[in-house]
């Protein structure tokens, strides 16, 4: 066996459909420019988008009904994730004091 012998190693492809060129299954897109997609990935991530929370008034109600409420429970309550509801606190300026949920503004009395 000589040393200039080249190995020939054998890989896994996959066929472009736009093109019919193999590609390495590796590859996440063809050099036609065609973007090989993981189409179950793709579902579930459409699936877990939910709609963009707009109602702040409705927080700021559920906050003053019941000001000792965790973010996590208004989260459930409002179909959001505990981020958006922290946003969204801080943007109505409500902050956590003692367990309480109040507003950054002094109150004049």
């Amino acid at each position: 066996m000589s040393a200039t012998r080249a190995k020939k190693v054998k890989m896994a492809t996959k066929s472009c459909p736009e093109c019919d060129q193999q590609v390495p299954v590796a590859c996440k897109s063809c050099p036609c420019g065609y973007i090989f997609i993981n189409r179950k990935l793709l579902k579930i991530k459409h699936s877990e988008k939910s709609s963009p929370f707009t109602d702040e008034d409705q927080l700021r109600a559920l906050v003053e009904a019941n000001p000792k409420t965790a973010i996590r429970d208004l989260a459930a309550d409002l179909g959001v994730s505990a981020m958006t509801v922290a946003c969204h606190l801080a943007a109505i300026g409500k902050v956590k004091k003692l367990d309480k949920w109040v507003g950054t503004t002094p109150i004049d009395g």
